[in-house]
Order: C-alpha cells, then sequence, then structure tokens
C-alpha cells in the first residue's frame, strides 16, 4: 500500500517529502479552500510535478458537462491527474463512463460503502476512494484492529475489485492512524492522509520513552557530541 497526502500546501508537500515515503497527491473544494484564493492550475501542476504516483484532482461544478469540461483541463495539466467525481448519483456514473470512454483516468469520490465502490468500479473509475474517515463509532486505539468498533469497507471493495477484474485501485481516505492499519490489512492500494495524522503514524508511547532513555545515558557520559564530534579519549 503507498501513501499519499491530502493537502494543497505547498510547505506541507515539503514536509512530507522529505520522509521519502508519500508516493501520491490528494485534494479536494475544501482543502483547496483552505489556502485561500490563489492561481490553483499553476499550483496543481507545481505540486503534481513533485510526486511520483496518481494526484487526486475533484471538479468544482455539480453540472454534468460542465463537469466534463473541467475534467478535460484537468486531465490535460499533467498525466498523473486523476479526475475526482463526487458519485452521488446516475449521473455522476455517467460523468465516470464518459471520461473513461475517452481515455482520462478518474477517481469516484465520497464512497461510503461497498456498494458505491462496486458501482465506481463497474463505471470506469480507474481509483474508488473510500470515505473511511468519515464513518463513525471509531475505536481511538491507534495498534489492535481487532478494538475497532467500526466496521471497514476496504476489505470488501478490494474483494469486489479483485473478483471481477475491474483493474481499478483502492483508496482509503484515513483520518486516524488505526484506519492506515486497517486500510494497509485489508488490501488497499492507497491511503491518504493530512499532515497530522501522517506525524502520528511514526508515535508510539514506548518508542518515545527509549528513545529519551538512550539520549540521556549518552548525554551523561559524552555530554553534547556525537560520533562525528566525538570527545578526545580519556
Amino acid at each position: 500500500m503507498k501513501l499519499c497526502i491530502d493537502t494543497f500546501n505547498e510547505e506541507v508537500l515539503d514536509e512530507v517529502l522529505a520522509s521519502g515515503l508519500i508516493h501520491g497527491l490528494t485534494m479536494n473544494p475544501l482543502v483547496m479552500a483552505e489556502e485561500g484564493r490563489t492561481d490553483y492550475l499553476d499550483r496543481v501542476q507545481r505540486m503534481s510535478a513533485r510526486v511520483a504516483g496518481p494526484v487526486l484532482v475533484q471538479v468544482a461544478s455539480r453540472d454534468p458537462e460542465r463537469m466534463l469540461e473541467e475534467a478535460r483541463l484537468l486531465a490535460s495539466l499533467e498525466p498523473r491527474i486523476h479526475v475526482k467525481i463526487a458519485f452521488d448519483s446516475a449521473a455522476a456514473a455517467g460523468v465516470v463512463r464518459r471520461l473513461h470512454d475517452e481515455g482520462i483516468k478518474t477517481a469516484a469520490t465520497i464512497i461510503y460503502n461497498a456498494l458505491q465502490a462496486y458501482l465506481a468500479a463497474e463505471a470506469g473509475a480507474a481509483i474508488v476512494a473510500l470515505f473511511e474517515g468519515g464513518l463513525h463509532g471509531i475505536s481511538k486505539n491507534p495498534i489492535s484492529v481487532e478494538r475497532s468498533e467500526r466496521p471497514s469497507i476496504s476489505r470488501a471493495a478490494r474483494q469486489i475489485v479483485d473478483r471481477h477484474g475491474y483493474g481499478a485501485q483502492v483508496l482509503v481516505g484515513a483520518r486516524e492512524p488505526i484506519q492506515v492499519v486497517e486500510a494497509a490489512l485489508a488490501g488497499a492500494h492507497l491511503c491518504t492522509v493530512k499532515l497530522a495524522v501522517f506525524r502520528d503514524l511514526f508515535y508510539d508511547h514506548e518508542t518515545a520513552f527509549r528513545t529519551g532513555a538512550f539520549t540521556d545515558a549518552w548525554r551523561a557520559v559524552y555530554g553534547g557530541h556525537d560520533w562525528i564530534d566525538r570527545p578526545a579519549d580519556r
């Protein structure tokens, strides 16, 4: 499973790319609006060029014909762009199908159940984007999948895609570390997170405790010296 970052902020992209773990980029109208007015086409192009994997950008219009026009424009910006279509109606499915027939990659988004995932894959979406993070009853435990109280749809979506040979990728939008674990276990191809969640992925209380203990022990003997700036032998 590859990780993506959900952002339209270039400084955030700088930070996460330094990890070497970020494969793709996702954004939606809300994330983009949080950045204020900007030359968004130019920024999309700049940010898209910095990731190796898919870039998911959502159309703003709700009119099917206008959505098609927007999708063609977005697809022309960068080959890795997958045009996000809110998959909420038969009309939206028709947009996904028409774009598929034109050779434009789409990501059917705001999917909350396995039936929607099936319909999106059947319509020709290249990516089925699940809003796992938006479902309720989420366990706060970041490690134990067994303690999660929320039924995950990631596994069902992956089974549908594989069993019927759709070729679509399953993307999970995660709001907590436990959802990243669940997505990986379910076989999701992609998982996207915001910066706060990305930072939390590295945290564990015991890791923090042990790291501090090692550092304190070293400094008690060697002070601020390290392996390069080492003190003279005594």
